[in-house]
């Protein structure tokens, strides 16, 4: 049920964000859990611009635990503050849900809350982005800071 309910949210938002003043980013990501330990992998962010200040985001990854057998799948809609310039640096919250693969029965699917400061660096259509993330998860041992940084195509 909550698969197709992410679904249904995707495929409504996804229109809505693919009009002017949008960008796609692919980056690589680190976690660093309190109590899971430690973790790296990659996603994908769809962010749309609206009023020239504020933007929102629909993004999701993978994360492999330094485990090797823990991957998190995070899903997550995020409302920014940004100041416009070649250089733009941006705030924001934002919520998801994480899938959790694990043989461990300690570790479920999780509600997760964000908190992020990031960095922008766009030309005419490409651009970079890093960030760093606080990450609230339901689950305590997921608690901790993410770090992204990626490639960013704009239109």
């Amino acid at each position: 049920m909550k698969h197709k309910f992410f679904l249904t949210v995707l495929f409504v938002l996804l229109p809505l964000l693919t009009h002017a003043d949008s960008s796609l980013t692919a980056y690589a990501s680190y976690w660093d859990t309190d109590k899971a330990g430690e973790g790296d992998g990659y996603g994908a962010r769809l962010k749309s611009t609206f009023l020239a200040f504020g933007s929102v985001e629909i993004r999701g990854g993978a994360i492999d635990m330094d485990d090797n057998i823990t991957t998190l799948y995070p899903v997550d809609l995020s409302v920014n503050v940004r100041i416009p310039f070649l250089i733009s640096p941006y705030a924001g919250v934002g919520a998801g849900y994480t899938f959790v693969d694990s043989p461990r029965p300690a570790y479920n699917d999780m509600n997760t809350l964000y908190a992020h400061l990031g960095l922008e660096v766009t030309f005419v259509w490409f651009g970079l982005m890093a960030e760093v993330r606080a990450v609230d998860a339901e689950d305590n041992d997921f608690d901790g800071v993410s770090g992204n940084v990626g490639v960013l195509i704009k239109w």
